[in-house]
């Protein structure tokens, strides 16, 4: 049966895992490699039952009237040609996405300096050259796995996932305690506050579970473990004399923010200032719209066609709201380092920076880290004695 089928099987299964790459854009599960096996072998079986054994053993040839061998030959044409097609089609993608990031990264123009990484090229005062790039970083065709590597390590919770996980990061035996707090949007900031931490010897503890930011239950969390976990994270923060600075963030959402959201957040943070705990609140990054990656792969030669406005794409943020007016709390607001006056690029100083609709890419915060510092750094300054 196999060997029957083998060379329609050949001829199909590299179109159909193309086609399933392109319309899902994530990793392929094992589950799902199985079942597009499966799918080969039916779509295998049917060109040899109803198209190949017909036309090979010569029972249509022989028998049918010429019209009837056109369209039999029309249609085993169109069976092979259009898997050929496609696949064709997916190569040439594949080719135009791997020249435009392959090769070092190096300006090809005369202009002196050192090309621009990620967050500096929207810096006035860096000393650096934006573009042209010959590379982008994250190569866009590469999987890309969990929303944070934290996931991956063990140190935060997902979504309806319960239990409390945590992790230390920097010098764990420091004496400046600094806690990174909030939902998924906080873990996408754990590569600029783990390059801070270890710039200057902090010990940095992440609190974080996907949809579930540092403030009371509200009616836009409908996990049901978020409660769990925010009850553990309130014990774990109010705790006098243990912090030096916490650091929060969390999704923002196109409705207008209620004042009782405002006072909620508020209220979460209240026993921490109690403690005289400065905070300091990240903005939410803009939102990229529903496909960013498949808007850069179908625009690889004009990525001016995939940008933001700047407008729609940032959210009212409650956190930001609620820090308003507070001498302790401070909102740090990086859209700056996201967007121009204008619009919010796809690509900024040769890094890719979203990664999804609301996520950005950990090498572009990465680059946001000497940005975030001085900010914290008039919030709390004895966090940088040490430079």
């Amino acid at each position: 049966m196999l060997a029957e089928i083998s060379f329609a099987a050949y001829l199909w299964h590299w179109p159909v895992l193309l086609v399933a790459e392109q319309l899902v854009r994530e990793p392929l599960s094992t589950p799902v490699r199985l079942a597009l096996v499966a799918l080969t072998l039916v779509l295998a079986w049917a060109t040899t039952r109803w198209v190949e054994n017909p036309v090979r053993f010569g029972g249509v040839v022989r028998a049918a009237r010429p019209r009837a061998v056109l369209v039999a030959s029309a249609a085993a044409i169109a069976l092979v040609a259009v898997p050929a097609v496609s696949a064709l089609v997916a190569f040439e993608r594949v080719v135009a996405v791997t020249v435009a990031t392959a090769g070092p990264a190096q300006p090809t123009t005369t202009a002196p300096g050192r090309l621009c990484v990620g967050a500096e090229a929207l810096d006035p005062d860096a000393d650096c050259v934006d573009g042209p790039y010959t590379t982008l970083v994250p190569n866009p065709l590469g999987a890309r796995g969990p929303i944070s590597m934290l996931h991956d390590l063990g140190c935060a919770n997902r979504v309806r996932e319960p239990g409390f996980l945590f992790c230390e990061f920097g010098d764990t035996s420091s004496t400046i305690d600094v806690a990174l707090v909030g939902d998924s949007k906080a873990m996408k900031m754990f590569p600029a506050m783990e390059r801070l931490a270890i710039e200057n010897g902090w010990r940095l503890v992440v609190y974080a579970k996907g949809g579930c930011a540092y403030r009371l239950p509200d009616a836009r969390t409908g996990d049901p473990t978020c409660a769990e976990f925010r009850e553990q994270l309130t014990a774990e923060l109010d705790q006098p004399g243990a912090w030096d600075l916490i650091v929060t963030m969390g999704a923002s959402f196109d409705d207008p923010v209620s004042e009782d959201e405002v006072a909620a957040v508020r209220d979460a943070w209240q026993p921490l200032r109690d403690n005289g705990v400065p905070i300091a609140v990240i903005r939410d990054n803009p939102w990229a719209g529903d496909d960013p990656r498949g808007c850069v792969l179908d625009n690889l030669d004009d990525l001016a066609v995939c940008d933001l406005d700047r407008e729609t794409a940032l959210r009212p943020d409650a956190q930001v709201i609620a820090a308003r007016g507070l001498d302790d709390v401070i909102a740090i607001d990086l859209s700056d380092f996201y967007c121009t006056e204008a619009v919010c690029p796809m690509a900024i100083g040769g890094v890719l920076v979203y990664r999804d609709a609301g996520h950005v890419n950990d090498e572009y915060t990465r680059t946001l880290a000497p940005y975030i510092a001085p900010r914290l750094e008039r919030l709390a300054p004895e966090l940088f004695s040490g430079r």
